[in-house]
């Protein structure tokens, strides 16, 4: 729901690792017209964040260094221990199972 909200106003990159491109990016790339991806590749990822205005993001390294270049970031949590992982970055919005689309209208309304 939200990809298919944020395709026609913002290039869609998806950005992780052979695993979680056979886990999830082959599935999701079908929902967004010529996606970017980017596998297997730390430099082009942090350049990527550093370039984007918003990032969605799992509990992930690279939702940790968005946080740290203070992006405009949406974190879906799932099940990860919320108080041990959670960046101090200013500009994430935590948000939590079953609130994800909420949270989504909320930030992008802001």
């Amino acid at each position: 729901k939200i990809i298919g909200d944020l395709k026609n106003k913002y290039q869609i990159v998806f950005i992780g690792s052979s695993s979680d491109n056979n886990l999830f990016i082959k599935r999701m790339k079908k929902w967004v017209d010529s996606p970017i991806i980017i596998l297997n590749d730390t430099q082009k990822s942090l350049g990527t964040l550093q370039h984007s205005e918003l990032i969605i993001s799992n509990d992930t390294g690279m939702y940790h260094a968005s946080a740290a270049l203070n992006k405009k970031i949406l974190v879906l949590w799932k099940d990860t221990n919320f108080n041990k992982n959670k960046s101090p970055g200013t500009n994430c919005l935590f948000s939590h199972k079953n609130n994800w689309w909420d949270d989504y209208k909320k930030m992008i309304n802001e």
